[in-house]
């Protein structure tokens, strides 16, 4: 009867890891060139654990070629050419300004495919009904 062969699982990479093999890569080339496509491998296979762009900020990449090559791959899915865009009312009451009066308020809501949406406000309550209502849906 023969041992049934075992396969030892592969650690899963993270994007400090990729990170530094890149940077390996760096240092030690000796001219500008394409990633090499063992590299460019760990790159992808990050895609679903963290934001795009926070992958290609961090690994020194092209947004757009990176995203390209997602699509071609399949690990992103094309967004709709015709995005719908929902305005939501917000309804503030009226309050007195408290300690961040006259400094603006930025908050920013990051997705896995690399959509970002800012928004600044001017109020502190202005904020906290914002994220209320949005929470709300």
């Amino acid at each position: 009867m023969s041992q049934p062969q075992v396969t030892p699982i592969e650690p899963a990479l993270t994007l400090d890891m990729v990170a530094e093999h890149f940077g390996q890569w760096r240092t030690t080339r000796s001219k500008r060139g394409k990633v090499p496509a063992e590299l460019m491998e760990q790159a992808l296979s990050l895609v679903g654990q963290y934001p795009i762009t926070r992958i290609t900020q961090t690994l020194g990449l092209c947004f757009s070629q990176f995203r390209a090559r997602c699509l071609e791959r399949g690990l992103l899915q094309p967004a709709d050419r015709r995005s719908t865009v929902n305005f939501v009312e917000v309804q503030t009451r009226d309050a007195e300004p408290g300690i961040f009066a006259g400094n603006p308020i930025q908050l920013a809501l990051n997705r896995a495919g690399g959509t970002c949406l800012q928004i600044t406000v001017a109020e502190v309550h202005a904020a906290t009904e914002l994220m209320s209502q949005f929470l709300k849906g």
